[in-house]
């Protein structure tokens, strides 16, 4: 299990090495990204226990890169509170990973909240930055 980074920033590649298309969405507070940014994302948070979502602060602020200009979010901008299941008309589309072993799925758990972008653009993979 990776150590705890308190509120450091998460240095992992999410997989822009060769580019990225980023679209800067107001009309949304959720972030969309590429599949394999997702499991890389999945992967890194692996070990951290949540609980209730009352201390995100022991997860890793997401740092971006965009243009030159660094930027970050802190961890209530991906993860959140979330009561229930997805529903599976949505499950292609979101993908909410329990922070918290063994919670049940009735019950109010600690999410991370993404969408999965599959589109490719002018530069590659598609971002989709909400506004948190």
């Amino acid at each position: 299990a990776p150590e705890p980074w308190g509120a450091s920033p998460l240095e992992q590649d999410l997989g822009c090495g060769a580019g990225c298309s980023v679209l800067i969405d107001s009309g949304t507070s959720l972030l969309t990204l590429p599949t394999k940014a997702i499991e890389i994302l999945e992967q890194a948070l692996e070990g951290f226990q949540v609980d209730a979502c009352s201390n995100l602060d022991q997860l890793p602020e997401l740092v971006f890169e965009l243009g030159g200009t660094e930027f970050s979010l802190p961890p209530d901008a991906y993860v959140s509170q979330v009561m229930g299941t997805v529903p599976n008309y949505l499950e292609g589309f979101v993908r909410f990973r329990r922070m918290m072993v063994g919670q049940a799925a009735n019950l109010a758990n600690c999410q991370l909240l993404i969408l999965e972008s599959v589109a490719d653009a002018l530069n590659g993979p598609l971002w989709i930055l909400g506004v948190p």
